[in-house]
């Protein structure tokens, strides 16, 4: 099983919109449950690929995905993802202080 954990400079609803567009439009996987911002669509092998999306308080994404077979399908999803940059690290580093 591979496990993704990474944080997008995007809102949880256009994380959410990249998400659906790759894996439904673009690789045509199936949504098998949806609540809130948990996603599940059924991989390319039939396993399960599963997304929860967290809203960070600085602003951002944090997504959690896990899939078994999927590896190459969800790499390709999560490196597609905008990263926050050096302005938004530096930010949150001030806020902390």
């Amino acid at each position: 099983m591979a496990s993704y954990e990474i944080r997008t400079s995007l809102t949880m609803e256009n994380t959410l919109l990249r998400a659906r567009e790759f894996f439904e439009a673009k690789h045509g996987l199936a949504v098998i449950d949806r609540l809130g911002a948990l996603y599940r669509w059924r991989g390319p092998e039939g396993d399960v690929i599963e997304m929860r999306l967290f809203p960070i308080k600085v602003g951002g994404t944090r997504v959690e995905i896990e899939a078994l077979h999927s590896d190459d399908v969800v790499r390709t999803f999560v490196m597609a993802l905008p990263q926050p940059g050096l302005l938004d690290e530096l930010k949150k580093r001030w806020r902390k202080e």
